[in-house]
């Protein structure tokens, strides 16, 4: 059993929690877990993630546009979050990953794929001393074996005055 009374059996097996964005398409819609409505997406996809605070897994974010609102104050030196993996045991592996590739269709409208965006909300929020990871690691202690991977993600910043990493595993 691990550390929070799971067998290990369910500790170790990999799973798989859809994401659709809210002008994903219907088909998508149906078989997704958690469905975003436009407005504070990172609620469905942070919960999507805490699936794998503890096993491995793949969160698949389907094709559409999911918009950042809020953010997650760490309350360390890591500052704050718009979504973090939660690094709270070791060997396991979390995927985020799009359906298709993200890809721009003129200078800044979007074609197809998975992109987060960071509202300008969520950015004027940030102050000018702090600073915020997009998609990042969180954990009170440092665990060996705990492989994040991320692929096929299209990222939007409203700005470039800001202390802004996207993607800190």
């Amino acid at each position: 059993y691990d550390i929070n009374g799971n067998p290990f059996s369910a500790w170790k097996a990999p799973a798989t929690v859809v994401v659709a964005a809210s002008n994903s398409t219907d088909e998508d819609k149906a078989i997704a877990d958690y469905i975003c409505d436009g407005v504070n997406d990172e609620v469905e996809i942070q919960a999507a993630l805490n699936n794998f605070i503890s096993k491995s897994g793949t969160v698949i974010l389907c094709d559409g546009q999911y918009y950042i609102d809020s953010l997650y104050d760490s309350g360390t030196s890591l500052g704050k979050f718009a979504l973090y993996v939660s690094k709270q045991s070791s060997n396991h592996d979390v995927t985020i990953k799009g359906v298709s590739h993200p890809n721009r269709v003129g200078t800044y409208n979007i074609g197809v794929g998975a992109t987060i965006n960071l509202t300008a909300t969520a950015y004027d929020s940030l102050g000018e001393d702090e600073h915020l990871t997009v998609i990042g690691a969180l954990g009170q202690k440092q665990y060996p074996n705990m492989n994040i991977t991320i692929e096929r993600l299209g990222f939007n910043v409203p700005g470039v005055d800001k202390d802004i990493t996207v993607v800190d595993l």
